[in-house]
């Protein structure tokens, strides 16, 4: 039972460690995402924020987790970067009321999702 107790310890204290050496990997070169205002109407700020240079991919998905808005896919230099957008997806259509998800992620494989809301 003690052997138990003690195989147990050392596998979560190893995986807590694997996962902080993967987050900080991500951490280093994306560590922000903001959507303002939220919900919105006719118009919103994406902002991500790089601390480091790095490709970056900035998409918006639908309920269905549908890609129906590729915004960005590119180099991003350390900072604050603001995109706006009007709730069109890839084709210039207007996206109906409801609840869309919001992801950026950079070559490291970090990833950061906000949800938000459009009211039309």
């Amino acid at each position: 039972m003690r052997r138990t107790i003690m195989m147990l310890m050392f596998v979560l204290l190893v995986g807590s460690m694997l996962h902080a050496i993967g987050t900080s990997r991500g951490i280093e070169a994306l560590f922000g995402l903001s959507i303002s205002p939220n919900p919105f109407e006719f118009e919103t700020t994406i902002t991500v924020a790089v601390q480091h240079t790095t490709y970056t991919n900035l998409v918006i998905y639908d309920s269905n987790n549908q890609i129906v808005k590729h915004i960005y896919g590119g180099l991003l230099s350390d900072g604050y970067h603001q995109f706006s957008w009007c709730g069109k997806d890839d084709a210039g259509n207007d996206l109906p009321t409801g609840r869309y998800t919001c992801e950026v992620s950079n070559q490291a494989k970090f990833t950061s999702v906000k949800k938000f809301i459009i009211l039309k």
